[in-house]
């Protein structure tokens, strides 16, 4: 089942952006933002999820991890406010879940 579901949420993302359980960092996140997804993806990995980092869907929007075994977001944030978050949660694809974890 988990398998399956990882197919289909892997289908949602670019091609060409398509890297299963690597950690990748964004161009202007700060070191406290790429720290606490590394951290996430390392617990990740070690129970056994799927996951994209920078994950670029192909209607738009990037996620900061794709956890692709339970259809869900995980976006961390530092200062957003909750209008941003509910803005980048509209440019995911429809049923993703999301998770938001503070810096």
């Amino acid at each position: 089942m988990r398998l399956k579901r990882a197919g289909e949420t892997v289908r949602l993302v670019r091609l060409s952006n398509r890297r299963i359980n690597i950690v990748r960092f964004g161009n202007n996140e700060s070191s406290d933002h790429a720290k606490k997804k590394q951290k996430i993806c390392k617990v990740l990995e070690e129970e056994g999820h799927y996951f994209m980092t920078e994950a670029i869907f192909k209607g738009g929007g990037r996620a900061d991890i794709l956890v692709l075994d339970e259809f869900k977001v995980i976006e961390i944030v530092n200062s957003e406010t909750l209008e941003s978050i509910i803005r980048k949660k509209g440019l995911y694809p429809s049923g993703l879940k999301m998770e938001v974890v503070r810096v």
